[in-house]
């Protein structure tokens, strides 16, 4: 019998792999953040895509490995912390570029 706690955890599992395969999704479109130029357009590609990754091995090691789960999770919020500095960065170069122009 499935308990409240199984419903829950299996929610959190399918949304790990929903954003996975969004994450895949955007990572293959050609409208990106960045432009796919070679080395700095992937970058954002892939960050998001790893992101996704970490959150999905997070969601899994939820009662097997608690040690596991905080690295997962602490590596996840770094990725996403450096996703937002990059898209303030973009921001505020192109609001640079448009006041010298």
């Amino acid at each position: 019998m499935k308990t409240p706690e199984n419903k829950v955890e299996n929610k959190k599992s399918v949304w790990a792999w929903i954003w996975v395969i969004l994450s895949a999704v955007y990572a293959v479109i050609p409208t990106d953040l960045i432009p796919d130029i070679p080395g700095i357009g992937w970058l954002d590609d892939v960050l998001v895509f790893s992101a996704a990754v970490l959150n999905l091995l997070e969601k899994n090691y939820t009662e097997t490995h608690s040690s596991i789960q905080k690295l997962l999770r602490l590596l996840k919020w770094g990725i996403i912390a450096i996703i937002l500095l990059i898209i303030i960065f973009i921001l505020l170069l192109g609001y640079a570029v448009t006041q010298l122009f």
